[in-house]
């Protein structure tokens, strides 16, 4: 029992390393954000990016707003009178880093969705880390640049490049290591495990607020 009561101590104190980094590092990841949001303002960005962060439930995601998409619904009475007239806009995009309760943290893409448009695959689990100090300014970037391909091949406002789009479906074919799914993904990436279910469950809270 004496060894045993070590390896839990050992184990219980990692994961309150995890918790404790988590703190340290939102705010770096905070910081990136800001400036993702910033230079899209100077650079005239198609749409607004704002960030928002959840120390409660130990999220942090950059998002973007709503706009419209060109296209319109127009209801009409029995004479072919105009009753009502709707504008239809996508929004929904977001990158959303969540630290789950066992102290790994999660970075997850969703893409822009309207009633004329949506993904299949509702989001893509673009990494799981075992601790935050893996969240490196290469590893932000890098995911940054994926949220920004992931927008325009979602978007109902552009037609992709071939390029963005094959990166893209590379990235939801192995988002699948994560969650089991996909056949051939699933044997390619057998020797991944994670639990996400706590984070996918608490990125939903905070993501909601902003659908």
């Amino acid at each position: 029992m004496h060894t045993e009561n070590e390896k839990n101590n050992a184990a219980a104190r990692n994961r309150w390393y995890k918790m404790l980094n988590w703190k340290v590092h939102v705010a770096k990841i905070e910081r990136h954000f800001g400036a993702v949001c910033e230079q899209a303002k100077k650079e005239v960005f198609f749409e607004n990016l704002y960030v928002s962060r959840d120390d409660e439930h130990r999220q942090i995601q950059l998002f973007s707003g709503s706009h419209p998409i060109g296209s319109s619904e127009v209801n009409r009475d029995t004479f072919g009178r105009e009753i009502s007239h709707k504008l239809h806009s996508e929004d929904g995009a977001a990158l959303v880093l969540s630290q789950s309760t066992l102290g790994d943290v999660a970075v997850i893409l969703y893409p822009y969705s309207s009633e004329k448009l949506s993904r299949i695959q509702r989001h893509i689990i673009w990494a799981i880390y075992s601790d935050p100090t893996k969240i490196t300014d290469v590893v932000l970037k890098s995911a940054t640049r994926d949220f920004f391909r992931y927008m325009r091949v979602s978007s109902a406002l552009f037609s992709e490049s071939s390029l963005d789009r094959i990166h893209i479906q590379y990235l939801e074919f192995r988002s699948k290591k994560y969650t089991g799914g996909g056949g051939i993904a699933k044997l390619v990436f057998s020797h991944w495990s994670w639990v996400f279910l706590g984070a996918v469950g608490s990125v939903a809270s905070i993501y909601s607020l902003w659908k």
